[in-house]
């Protein structure tokens, strides 16, 4: 209980640094969908983006197809993995920031690199099998829940006409949203204990 007493003042201090920063990464209004990454949520996950240098998707009005899988653990910096197809080039991107509080934020990991066809057209079917497009933006939990530990799976896909957003706590490592998220993971060349898959 201490435990979850003392992360909760943590990330309470972290939104009351956000409330004084930037831009958010996540859109305030969606008529079609009531049901946002806003507030507090998306006060924090901006901050953290931001610490890591990473461009805003939702009003991206490039051409390009991205992914972005953010990855906010409970115990464990921050990271994400962004995954691009700009013409006929497949790109993959992974960061990490130091998130600690008793330092400030800073970028740890700046990586990249290319990736063929066929790695990018293995993502793509896990996203379909996933049902992703049509996924609500958030999962809560069952009335009475309180999370206090584990890790926000947020995923962002952006294409040259629409953008989406799903946000998961701690998914279970069975459904095919983990799976993809995972196999982004499995691409980069972070070692990630299994026990760090929370």
């Amino acid at each position: 209980m201490k435990k979850g007493l003392f992360i909760l003042i943590i990330v309470l201090g972290l939104v009351y640094e956000a409330k004084a920063q930037g831009e958010h990464y996540f859109p305030e209004d969606n008529k079609n969908n009531k049901n946002l990454i806003g507030g507090d949520r998306n006060h924090l996950y901006s901050m953290e983006l931001s610490a890591m240098k990473e461009p805003i998707l939702y009003n991206d009005t490039s051409k390009n197809e991205t992914y972005r899988f953010n990855w906010f653990r409970s115990f464990d910096d921050p990271i994400i993995i962004r995954i691009e197809k700009s013409k006929d080039t497949y790109l993959l991107y992974w960061k990490s920031c130091y998130n600690k509080v008793d330092k400030p934020m800073a970028l740890l990991i700046d990586e990249r690199k290319i990736i063929d066809k066929a790695t990018w057209d293995l993502f793509k079917e896990k996203l379909k099998n996933s049902a992703y497009w049509k996924m609500d933006i958030n999962e809560f939990a069952p009335p009475g829940v309180i999370r206090m530990e584990g890790s926000q799976w947020i995923l962002e896909g952006k294409t040259a006409t629409k953008y989406h957003v799903a946000d998961r706590w701690s998914p279970d490592s069975k459904s095919k949203y983990y799976q993809c998220c995972d196999y982004l993971i499995g691409l980069t060349d972070l070692n990630i204990p299994p026990r760090g898959k929370y």
